[in-house]
């Protein structure tokens, strides 16, 4: 658990995937779960901190999916995932933000 925690902290988005033997996603760890761990009185390891099922997303999907399945489930991260259901990248709310400000050339 201690690689993992180090492995969220240095990553800038604060979010680990957790994927299967087939590499497959399966869940996340967000530096705001782990941190908000200790105060459930339950004991920091994998089971109770990994959250199952994420909300992922494709690459082929569009900026407008993507804020919906944002604004549905209240995430400010999604897992972007190829046809296979392998993690290759995080899309945020910033990244979301960035490009639109870019887009229409104004300042959000």
């Amino acid at each position: 658990m201690s690689q993992a925690l180090t492995k969220i902290k240095a990553d800038t988005n604060r979010i680990l995937v957790v994927a299967d033997d087939e590499q497959k996603t399966v869940g996340v760890v967000s530096w705001s779960d782990v941190l908000g761990k200790p105060e459930s009185n339950k004991p920091l390891e994998k089971e109770n901190v990994i959250v199952t099922g994420p909300v992922t997303i494709s690459p082929l999907d569009t900026v407008d999916n993507a804020i919906q399945k944002m604004l549905n489930n209240n995430l400010n991260k999604l897992v972007v995932v190829d046809e296979k259901q392998r993690p290759i990248g995080i899309i945020t709310k910033k990244d979301l933000r960035d490009q639109l400000s870019k887009s229409f050339r104004i300042t959000l």
